[in-house]
């Protein structure tokens, strides 16, 4: 069973970036974002690779791509075909999901909205089943919502709909979750992931794991504590 990460937080606050610490000779992008990532070096160090004008899966290490059968196939090809690769990111389950609904914006009816939450069920349980030495981070947006008690809370995000939160709870189906943090020092932005639950968000990682309440926005920070931790 690969392990999955859960990295929540709003446009701008660090998610892609923190890509950047991550060996690219390890690692393969799934962009559904379809944008350059924010790095210096970003595009010499990953590449889409076509041969012959097809898609050259071996050769490549980044693809660009919103649909979520494709996003499946290739969790489940890289898993079985390229043991170079140890980490994947999936940068964010969010946008594959604003393009779904745009697709589908004119159709009447609730139906869409199950197929979102299928869609993200789908590519959740997908990941338990690829190899055990892969790490999938899967990045998404986050809302505020009021919750029964009146208290305004941090989640993951669902454009269109509430049935992904109400039914299939993203974050239920993941040990590790973590929420970008960003603190003015000085007037410079510094970026940071947080660890631990606040009372008024979904974060939460396991007894030990990381020392700190707030840590780097480092995904290779992060890819080390996870694999010192299952040792």
């Amino acid at each position: 069973m690969a392990r999955k990460c859960l990295i929540l937080g709003g446009p701008g606050t660090g998610k892609s970036t923190s890509i950047s610490t991550l060996d690219p000779k390890s690692t393969f992008i799934i962009n559904c974002d379809e944008k350059d990532l924010p790095f210096r070096g970003c595009n010499s160090s990953y590449k889409a690779i076509y041969t012959d004008g097809k898609f050259d899966l071996q050769k490549s290490n980044i693809y660009n791509t919103t649909k979520p059968n494709i996003i499946i196939s290739l969790l489940q090809t890289i898993s079985k075909s390229r043991p170079d690769i140890k980490v994947v990111v999936l940068d964010t389950i969010s946008m594959m999901m604003v393009a779904e609904y745009m697709d589908k914006a004119k159709e009447k009816g609730y139906d869409k909205y199950t197929q979102f939450a299928l869609d993200v069920f789908n590519i959740l349980k997908c990941i338990d089943q690829l190899r055990d030495d892969l790490t999938v981070f899967v990045f998404s947006h986050t809302e505020t919502v009021i919750d029964a008690d009146g208290v305004r809370m941090t989640q993951f995000m669902v454009p269109g709909g509430k049935l992904v939160n109400d039914k299939i709870k993203p974050e239920g189906m993941t040990t590790i979750v973590l929420y970008t943090d960003v603190v003015v020092e000085q007037g410079t932005p510094k970026y940071y992931f947080n660890t631990q639950n606040n009372g008024r968000n979904t974060c939460k990682s396991p007894i030990g794991m990381f020392e700190d309440l707030r840590i780097p926005n480092d995904l290779n920070l992060v890819l080390n504590k996870i694999n010192e931790y299952y040792v």
